[in-house]
């Protein structure tokens, strides 16, 4: 079960990044009138800042719509079993499933 889920969001992930990029290969810039060196620098960073602030905010909202739908986050939880808060490496919560 634990294999499965993990291959779903690695799934995920990589279309999340494939789809990304696509729409990131289709992004133009253009202006008005020729930009020195420096403009065209500085637009170029910002839609490069633009593509990896929008891609995880991207994972994270499908994330939340599996979240959200009970029909595709059916977990299956073992008979007395309890998830419990714990504290992982980079102290944020999560849930451990263990015995009850």
């Amino acid at each position: 079960m634990h294999f499965q889920l993990l291959s779903t969001l690695c799934r995920v992930a990589k279309q999340t990044i494939e789809d990304s990029l696509q729409s990131f290969y289709r992004t133009k810039l253009i202006a008005p009138k020729v930009i020195d060196n420096f403009s065209f620098q500085i637009e170029s960073e910002l839609i490069l800042e633009q593509f990896k602030r929008t891609v995880p905010e991207s994972y994270q909202r499908t994330l939340q719509l599996i979240e959200a739908n009970p029909e595709i986050n059916q977990l299956i939880v073992p008979l007395n079993s309890i998830f419990r808060p714990r504290t992982d490496v980079h102290n944020k919560e999560v849930f451990r499933l263990e015995p009850a």
